[in-house]
């Protein structure tokens, strides 16, 4: 348990950094998400296509891209006053695998956990590099306008160069520590970028039953979705009681934090998006830590 709290205190502390920075200073929080969407999230979504096993592509990979896409289409069924069906799509079906997912599930099951986890990682990439975006685009532009964004959108090229390249090019480059640092930035910078806009934006929690309700709903959409993939690959053999175990912990993962980059990147309202994503990402912190809880007693 003591090595979870430990994994975890990280992101709480770079969401506190984040939230030091003053509303009046908005200017700091527009570069970092420029350098998180133009620079950071490219250089690691082509790394993780790079390297991409493609088995765990056809398979895990799959599987993560379809429970992400079956929880945005189930978002629709849940009513909402403040959310269009776009911003409920994308806040139910875009899951934190990477900064969260990815550590937690090594501390729970140990290396299988990474791995597995890592490959789920690679749909969730996907699932951003794409319909997030276009989805986020779509709570502004147009649907026309947001396939453009789409296509404007680097991490969308990264990721097809990534596999474009895999196999075919050598590239020592992909290892060097300016991959190493994007990498580290875009776990500091998202983090506290959502402590930023949470402070910028505290007013959107006012209605903090209304939101509560609609991530409850987002958290059973979730479980949902997970459990019906989950059984329908376990079924027909695609993946083992282990993996199953493991993929089952993208149920409780919080919104993922590109979220809010890519909103604040393309200048659409973010506002709530940051109300929704800060508030799941405080219900994940309990879940996991109850769901640990369990594994380790029985």
């Amino acid at each position: 348990m003591y090595y979870i709290f430990s994994l975890i205190a990280p992101t709480i502390s770079y969401i506190a950094v984040g939230s030091l920075v003053p509303p009046e200073w908005y200017f700091i929080t527009r570069w970092a998400a420029w350098l998180l969407y133009f620079v950071c999230i490219p250089l690691v979504v082509f790394k993780t296509a790079y390297w991409a096993d493609i088995t765990a592509v056809l398979t895990v990979a799959t599987l993560a891209f379809a429970i992400s896409c079956l929880a945005a289409a189930l978002s629709l069924l849940v009513p909402s006053r403040t959310y269009p069906a776009s911003a409920k799509a994308v806040l139910f079906g875009y899951f934190n695998i990477g900064w969260f997912g990815i550590p937690i599930a090594q501390a729970i099951f140990g290396s299988p956990g990474a791995i597995v986890m890592t490959a789920a990682y690679m749909g969730g990439v996907i699932f951003g590099a794409t319909l997030g975006i276009y989805l986020v685009a779509s709570t502004r532009y147009r649907p026309a306008q947001s396939v453009i964004k789409v296509a404007q959108t680097p991490a969308f090229y990264a990721l097809l160069l990534g596999f474009l390249l895999k196999g075919r090019v050598e590239l020592s480059i992909v290892d060097s520590a300016i991959f190493d640092m994007a990498k580290i930035l875009l776990s500091f910078l998202g983090m506290a970028l959502i402590g930023a806009a949470t402070r910028r934006y505290a007013q959107s929690m006012k209605n903090f039953g209304s939101l509560l309700s609609f991530l409850l709903a987002r958290l059973f959409v979730s479980i949902s979705s997970v459990a019906f993939v989950l059984i329908a690959a376990f079924n027909l053999s695609l993946i083992g009681a282990q993996e199953a175990s493991i993929l089952s912990l993208i149920a409780v993962f919080p919104i993922a934090a590109n979220v809010v980059v890519i909103a604040e990147a393309l200048k659409t309202d973010a506002e709530n998006l940051v109300a929704a994503l800060t508030v799941s990402t405080l219900i994940a912190f309990i879940l996991v830590s109850v769901f640990a809880a369990a594994f380790y007693i029985f």
